[in-house]
């Protein structure tokens, strides 16, 4: 699958320690060239930046998500995941931060207290079963 970053098969994949879903970090290089500035280091001299992206198998589904918390940086791989829900009907999933209890959506990666906010990846599968995900972000 051309562009995309082979994440594993299923069976590759670590249970949380909530036990709610099965995950996989994997690690993303973005290239972004800007060569103007002679403060940057040599890797973003070069272009790469590497980031962290967290792969959640949930049931028979698959999301990616930003791997840490924007706000203090914990991994979310700790977490524990919710339901987004209003007066008992559900409207999503989110992964809730285990330092301060944050909550993101997964859909749109939304933080439930402040403008933080994750980056989302889409996520597929080959004929083997084998999970990929974008490098790029979703537009959410």
């Amino acid at each position: 699958m051309s562009g995309l970053i082979a994440v594993g098969l299923p069976s590759t994949f670590k249970d949380s320690p909530s036990g709610k879903f099965s995950y996989k970090v994997v690690t993303i290089s973005e290239n972004k060239i800007n060569s103007e500035d002679p403060n940057k280091k040599l890797s973003d001299e070069l272009g790469f930046k590497e980031k962290k992206a967290l792969v959640l198998k949930i049931g028979e589904e698959y999301q990616a998500i930003d791997a840490f918390c924007p706000h203090q940086g914990y991994p979310l791989a700790h977490g524990n995941l919710v339901d987004i829900e209003d007066f008992g009907v559900c409207f999503g999933k989110a992964i809730k931060c285990p330092a301060h209890f944050w909550t993101f959506g997964l859909d749109n990666g939304q933080c439930d207290r402040s403008p933080h906010k994750l980056k989302v990846y889409n996520c597929t599968t080959d004929s083997s079963g084998t999970v990929f995900i974008s490098p790029k972000p979703k537009d959410v």
